[in-house]
């Protein structure tokens, strides 16, 4: 059974208990954070990257909870983490009191807004943009990303990006389902289908435990575009970046790997 029935069956079999929302909304933002808190890919490799770039503050969109913006700023770097989503900065701001001491927890400045469209005044001597999240903007989108990174670049400024490429054999792998471990110890099942015609995938999130009577059970649903990562290093060069480094992150899902990339602002 494909993972679209599936999600369907597991959907229906929950009956009018069902309370669809957006993974990165106030419902989805706790399933999101619980799923990824204890996801340490790509870390090493951005914090590694860091070490090597001029010094200065960092900017990271789609910053969520603060999986990377919190280990950045434990290593000495200030961070503005910027996201579209209130309910993930609450969560980032409670795990800054949380988790950080002074003078750590000072270096973070959560901002609500758009990666597509952000005007801060300010310049960054890196911005990053982690965890594939390029894939939640349009082309047309993208293209405003790319204008503002630079707005936002100091010269000689370095933008980090994760993109999504085809792993061996993607072609074949349409549907997964699989079953995931929270932090929290909770388990969610994780439908990732992909329909002939559309551009994007749709990954759909169902806590395996029920809510307490009564309560409605959150149907998280998100549509991440469908493209090969590497279309980005020509977007980026017509933006006016120079490719400056590549690091492999293997074994992503079934479907994907993932490039770290780095690219330089030029003139």
């Amino acid at each position: 059974m494909s993972t679209t029935l599936q999600a369907g069956a597991a959907i229906a079999a929950l009956g009018e208990m069902v309370q669809y929302c957006d993974l990165y909304d106030e419902l989805g933002a706790a399933m999101y954070h619980d799923i990824t808190l204890g996801d340490d890919s790509e870390l090493r490799e951005v914090l590694a990257l860091l070490r090597s770039m001029p010094p200065g503050p960092v900017l990271e969109l789609a910053a969520g909870a603060g999986r990377m913006s919190l280990p950045v700023a434990a290593s000495g770097r200030a961070v503005v983490a910027l996201d579209l989503s209130p309910s993930l900065l609450n969560l980032l701001a409670d795990r800054v009191a949380g988790t950080l001491v002074p003078p750590a927890r000072d270096r973070i400045d959560p901002v609500v807004g758009d990666m597509a469209d952000f005007h801060l005044g300010r310049r960054f001597a890196v911005i990053m943009l982690g965890s594939t999240s390029i894939t939640l903007l349009s082309a047309e989108q993208r293209q405003g990303l790319y204008r503002c990174v630079r707005e936002h670049l100091e010269p000689g400024g370095i933008f980090l990006v994760t993109v999504p490429v085809p792993a061996h054999g993607a072609a074949e792998v349409s549907d997964i389902h699989r079953v995931v471990t929270g932090w929290s110890g909770r388990e969610y099942d994780m439908f990732d289908a992909i329909v002939p015609g559309q551009d994007y995938r749709t990954v759909t999130v169902i806590g395996r435990s029920a809510p307490p009577d009564g309560q409605p059970v959150p149907v998280a649903v998100s549509r991440p575009r469908l493209f090969d990562g590497r279309v980005i290093g020509t977007e980026l060069l017509e933006h006016g970046f120079r490719h400056r480094s590549d690091a492999a992150i293997g074994d992503c899902t079934e479907r994907l790997d993932v490039l770290v990339q780095t690219w330089e602002m030029t003139a």
